[in-house]
């Protein structure tokens, strides 16, 4: 995945697929996108967009909150968001502290 920051969903999107026994296939066409873009998703060649949640969300008949929650927990995503909370809130405090001493 090179340098880039990527949200890993492929885990998630090709478990829910396999769950409802779909193919790929079927997930392009229920969410009206093309089969090479689920098997990128799949193989995390790059995150969806927030529309892209949402069409398959709802192909796999879930809610696009509980597509994210998956998302979520997967254990690098979860460490991606720990580690990029911690450095907003170091920033923000380095930020506060620098307006209180003008």
């Amino acid at each position: 995945m090179g340098n880039e920051e990527t949200i890993l969903v492929g885990k998630i999107i090709e478990k829910l697929r396999k769950k409802q026994l779909l193919s790929q296939e079927d997930l392009a066409y229920f969410s009206q996108k093309d089969r090479r873009t689920i098997s990128d998703l799949e193989t995390n060649q790059y995150g969806p967009t927030l529309l892209t949640i949402f069409k398959l969300a709802a192909a796999l008949e879930i809610k696009p909150s509980e597509l994210v929650k998956e998302i979520e927990e997967v254990d690098e995503n979860a460490r991606y968001y720990n580690q990029f909370l911690a450095e907003v809130k170091e920033t923000k405090s380095v930020h506060k502290k620098s307006k209180n001493s003008n």
